[in-house]
């Protein structure tokens, strides 16, 4: 979830408050911080994969950091190996990891949010992506907030159609005058 009106250059800039940060790590780890600090900044929630990382913005990296980008598949270890990174970013960045408490307000939020966006389940996914970077929580994982995006559209569908379809004194008032 790229902020409005940003590029991917834009998005890719250390800040100087960031590079004291990544300075401080050993040099094999400065380059996967970096990466994964702006990625958290960027889209509220950490890589799932090592190709969620956009092309230019480890050139940029490497380049702000004056290191050799690594060869093979150092961003697959990184991204499985980098959870005691995860703590610090959070606290850098005010994010917190999301309950079981946060899943039921945002399954309430959604059901009582969700008439905008008629249901379609992508678009009801990003809703609960932005309202999770909102509200500073890492969002659920992906097959949670599939589960609460099912609980919202099988709620509503369950009220939709209990519901009768006539209103009784109407079909009666029908029946008598056709």
């Amino acid at each position: 979830m790229q902020p409005k009106n940003t590029t991917i250059a834009e998005n890719s800039i250390l800040s100087p408050e960031d590079l004291m940060l990544v300075m401080d790590k050993s040099r094999s780890n400065k380059f996967i911080f970096a990466l994964m600090l702006l990625f958290h900044r960027t889209q509220g929630r950490f890589p799932i994969s090592p190709f969620e990382f956009h092309p230019k913005t480890i050139d940029m990296v490497a380049q702000q950091l004056n290191v050799v980008i690594p060869k093979g598949d150092f961003l697959d270890k990184a991204v499985r190996t980098s959870m005691r990174y995860r703590t610090e970013i959070r606290q850098i960045t005010s994010f917190r990891e999301s309950t079981n408490a946060d899943a039921d307000m945002l399954t309430q939020w959604l059901q009582e949010s969700a008439t905008i966006v008629n249901y379609n389940p992508n678009q009801l996914i990003l809703k609960l992506e932005e309202r999770c970077q909102q509200l500073l929580i890492e969002p659920p994982s992906l097959a949670r907030l599939d589960s609460i995006m099912r609980t919202v559209v099988f709620t509503r569908d369950e009220d939709l159609y209990s519901k009768p379809t006539f209103d009784p004194p109407l079909l009666k008032f029908l029946k008598l005058n056709c």
